[in-house]
């Protein structure tokens, strides 16, 4: 190789690391601004429903629609954030996005061929629905854990939980606590957080 095109092509491998190293460094200063800006906006959507949606569009679903309205953490029932924290993560208000202990039995389960428990926190899930994408990806987990970072430094726990309910999976259509639990449970928004005994309407006792 000649002396000139070594340095062409020297000059062509800095280029693309300079563009990887902006486009990086961009995708860093937005996703922080993302988080932060969230803390005190409502999210209009979630990387999930998005998906939903799009997979809606791609099965020729034409009725499919998302049917979600915000429901401010002073209007749910008080019983929600305590459900969502007992049934996902007990240990909640004491870690800082990472349950390293579940993670350790996960792990542990992983190396003896058992049945790998879930180990994900809420803070987690939040990033996971909010961001990105499902399914069981090296890449996905670390910008999981990136996004988890940063919801745990700029939001407090009460924020967290908030945005919980409306980011994640409740049914095929309804998003959020108040559209999922007036399907699923069929009561209005108002009687539900009235009456937190009131059960489903199904057959039998």
């Amino acid at each position: 190789m000649t002396a000139p095109a070594a340095t062409q092509r020297t000059g062509w491998l800095k280029r693309i690391f300079r563009g990887l190293f902006w486009l990086l460094l961009g995708a860093l200063v937005l996703s922080i601004l993302a988080v932060l800006a969230l803390r005190w906006v409502n999210p209009p959507t979630s990387a999930f429903m998005m998906a939903r949606s799009l997979d809606a569009q791609l099965a020729g679903e034409t009725d499919f629609a998302i049917d979600q309205r915000w429901v401010d953490f002073e209007e749910m029932s008080p019983w929600l954030p305590m459900a969502v924290i007992a049934s996902e993560d007990q240990k909640f208000i004491e870690h800082t996005g990472f349950d390293i202990e579940a993670i350790e039995d996960a792990l542990a389960d992983a190396r003896t061929g058992k049945r790998v428990r879930g180990a994900s926190t809420i803070s987690q899930q939040v990033a996971k629905n909010l961001f990105l994408w499902s399914g069981k990806h090296y890449v996905r987990k670390a910008l999981e854990a990136w996004f988890t970072l940063l919801i745990e430094t700029a939001w407090p726990k009460k924020r967290i939980i908030e945005v919980s309910p409306p980011a994640g999976p409740a049914t095929t259509r309804a998003r959020g606590c108040a559209r999922s639990g007036a399907r699923e449970w069929r009561a209005p928004r108002g009687a539900r957080r009235r009456s937190p005994r009131a059960g489903p309407r199904r057959g039998g006792s």
